[in-house]
């Protein structure tokens, strides 16, 4: 039997009055799809999807550490389409990020992974992440504390991954490293944004949504850049802050108790706002992208005769209006209500937004690092997030321990395990990246026709979009992707013809073949 697996990178935060819509990268507002969706023996188009757990040891990655239980991680499956009498027979594997498993995953049958399931009779199985939804390792009222944050890690996550298959854009990279760490439990992946080319400050990001947004217009450009001087400029005086409280209706207001740090995290909620809409810019995930919420849309706000500042404000109304806020709602702007939120260790059904942020946080200050900085010198958002606020996150949200020096060892640590990208070897591997996404430079740029290792940007495309069902209005290029994607994992299933499909597919597009980059991923297990 053979197995197909694919890592998505789920991001499952609701609204909340006191986080900001962005965090570490991540949306607060909305995942890739709507949130909490915890259905059973559900139907979506007539396909079933049975919710399932399975007990799986936990401590798979430190054998050293005897801690002595076992623990139910749920998963999910859809066998539909499944023929069992086949030889071989076929099993693909979503496995979850850091967010709650949605059941529509193995329910939507226009999804790209659940059409290839349907063209093999393949059964499809959701795996959720330890430590996220359902999925709790510990007592409940002490799920997510610092003691226990310490078995949160990818290489926990991954050797879940071959527990599970043996018996038993974040998850991109699970699966582009599953590859090279157990290449004997699958003959192929699909790693969709899926980034491993790890790094504390990652000011990258910040200069990937500036070349996306030049890309619009050199105008869009310089008037971005005016708004984000001016906004820093006003926080300078009281009179600017005044001005601050009344454009975005703050609260708490800025007052004489305002510190540097409340400031920055006024700066980060703002730029966040930009970056929610420039990393899914154009991808299918959901009916607001489809309806227009992109750069494009940004573009046209600043090219405006507002106040510069205002623009900004008129940015966060218009992406809110699509979340069904109302205009000039009062803006999150407590630094200590986001953290204490964050600080949250008892996993329950009503908090399981503020438990998601906080795993995802833990994920990044302990591991991969990512830190959205903007300081990579002169750029179009000023210098208005720096290091320093990560770091201080880090430790306001776990512990006084995890300073500078714990992220920089931490994140050593994790390129060891994770591997030098420019020696990525792994074989049998699609690794698509949006060409808009920015998260797309720390992708691994490797391509070798001998091995199946084929990487590419998608122009015109944001975060995870070739994962997505069609709409009228995506990049034309990522139909010739996607007929990519599906010739490969043919080969991966012994399909024939599959090979000559594919090589043709692979020279005749006008794709530049670069990339591995962040957040699904389909692996084929035997």
């Amino acid at each position: 039997m053979k197995v197909f697996f694919c890592l998505l990178a789920l991001a499952t935060l609701a609204n909340s009055a006191l986080l900001p819509p962005y965090i570490f990268g991540r949306p607060t507002r909305s995942s890739f799809l709507k949130h909490h969706e915890r259905i059973h023996f559900a139907k979506h188009n007539g396909i079933d999807a049975l919710l399932m757990r399975d007990a799986l040891e936990a401590d798979a990655a430190t054998p050293d550490v005897k801690i002595g239980w076992f623990t139910n991680q749920r998963f999910q499956y859809n066998d539909k389409f499944f023929d069992s009498k086949a030889d071989p027979a076929h099993i693909f594997l979503m496995v979850g990020g850091e967010g709650e498993a949605e059941a529509v995953w193995v329910q939507n049958p226009n999804y790209q992974w659940m059409k290839m399931a349907a063209k093999h009779n393949a059964m499809a199985v959701q795996l959720e992440h330890r430590f996220f939804g359902n999925s709790q390792v510990f007592d409940n009222k002490t799920a997510m504390s610092f003691e226990n944050l310490k078995y949160l890690t990818p290489k926990q996550a991954i050797e879940d991954l071959a527990a599970f298959i043996k018996g038993g854009s974040y998850p991109g990279g699970l699966t582009a490293v599953s590859r090279l760490k157990h290449p004997e439990l699958s003959v192929g992946g699909i790693a969709s944004s899926g980034g491993i080319d790890l790094r504390v400050d990652y000011s990258g990001y910040a200069q990937g949504m500036q070349d996306t947004i030049l890309q619009q217009s050199k105008e869009c450009y310089l008037a971005v850049n005016t708004s984000f001087y001016s906004l820093q400029q006003a926080s300078l005086t009281v009179a600017g802050r005044n001005k601050l409280n009344k454009i975005f209706n703050l609260a708490p207001a800025f007052d004489a108790s305002t510190t540097q740090l409340d400031i920055t995290n006024f700066f980060a909620s703002i730029f966040g706002v930009f970056q929610g809409i420039i990393q899914y810019t154009f991808d299918g995930r959901n009916k607001a992208t489809e309806n227009g919420l992109s750069v494009t849309g940004i573009c046209k706000l600043m090219l405006t005769n507002n106040d510069p500042i205002q623009k900004l404000q008129d940015v966060n109304n218009w992406n809110n209006g699509f979340y069904n806020i109302s205009k000039n709602d009062p803006f999150p702007n407590s630094y200590s209500d986001m953290i204490n939120t964050m600080r949250t260790v008892e996993w329950k059904e009503d908090n399981n937004n503020a438990l998601e942020a906080r795993g995802w946080g833990w994920l990044t200050c302990n591991f991969l690092g990512f830190f959205q900085t903007t300081d990579q010198g002169r750029n179009i958002f000023q210098n208005i997030v720096p290091l320093g606020y990560f770091v201080n996150m880090c430790t306001d949200m776990f512990d006084k321990s995890v300073d500078m020096n714990y992220i920089v060892q931490a994140n050593a640590q994790a390129k060891l395990y994770y591997g030098d990208v420019t020696t990525y070897n792994a074989s049998n591997v699609v690794l698509p990246n949006g060409n808009d996404d920015p998260w797309r430079a720390i992708g691994v740029y490797v391509n070798n026709p001998a091995t199946h290792t084929i990487s590419m940007k998608i122009k015109g495309e944001g975060h995870c979009s070739d994962m997505y069902e069609s709409y009228a209005a995506e990049s034309p290029d990522l139909a010739g992707v996607r007929k990519l994607i599906f010739g490969e994992v043919d080969y991966y299933l012994g399909v024939q013809n599959h090979i000559e499909t594919t090589t043709k597919s692979s020279s005749t597009s006008t794709l530049p073949i670069f990339s591995l980059f962040s957040a699904i991923c389909i692996y084929l297990f035997i």
